[in-house]
C-alpha cells in the first residue's frame, strides 16, 4: 500500500473520529478510552488492531457497543462480549456500566460506541495472547 494511500485513510478516519487519538500503543497492547454524549456516538477506534487478537472493555454510567472492520470500510453490527466476574458464562451486545468484558477477536479496526442517550465513558484495552 503506498504512504499516499496509507495518510489518506489516516485522515479519512480522522475526520470521521475525533477520537482516534484516544488510543495509545503501550509496546504489544494498545490501550483506548473516550467519552460519549449521544446515541451511536463513536467514544474511539483503534488503530492496526489486526496486531491483537484479545481485547478487555469498560464503562462507566451509560452503555457501549463494540464494531469491527477487517477490510477498513464495511463496519459489523455489535460484537458479542463476554462478562466477566459473574458466575455463569453471560455474553452480551452492549455493556452495563461498571462491568468488565472481554472479547476476541481478529479484525483490521475496532470500534466503540455509546448506546442510548446517557452519556458514558470507555476504556479498552488489546493484546495478542
Amino acid at each position: 500500500m503506498s504512504i499516499l494511500r496509507l495518510v489518506l485513510i489516516g485522515i479519512a478516519l480522522l475526520v470521521s473520529s475525533s477520537t482516534w487519538a484516544a488510543c495509545t500503543k503501550e509496546g504489544q497492547q494498545e490501550s483506548c478510552n473516550g467519552t460519549g454524549s449521544a446515541d451511536q456516538s463513536v467514544l474511539f477506534v483503534t488503530a492496526d488492531a489486526d496486531l491483537y487478537d484479545t481485547c478487555s472493555l469498560v464503562s462507566s454510567d451509560g452503555s457501549v457497543e463494540v464494531q469491527v472492520t477487517i477490510d477498513g470500510t464495511n463496519w459489523s453490527t455489535a460484537v458479542a462480549l463476554e462478562a466477566q466476574g459473574v458466575e455463569d458464562i453471560i455474553r452480551v451486545l452492549a455493556t452495563v456500566a461498571d462491568q468488565l468484558y472481554w472479547f476476541g477477536v481478529k479484525a483490521k479496526y475496532i470500534r466503540v460506541r455509546q448506546v442510548g442517550a446517557t452519556a458514558t465513558t470507555a476504556a479498552m484495552r488489546c493484546w495478542d495472547q
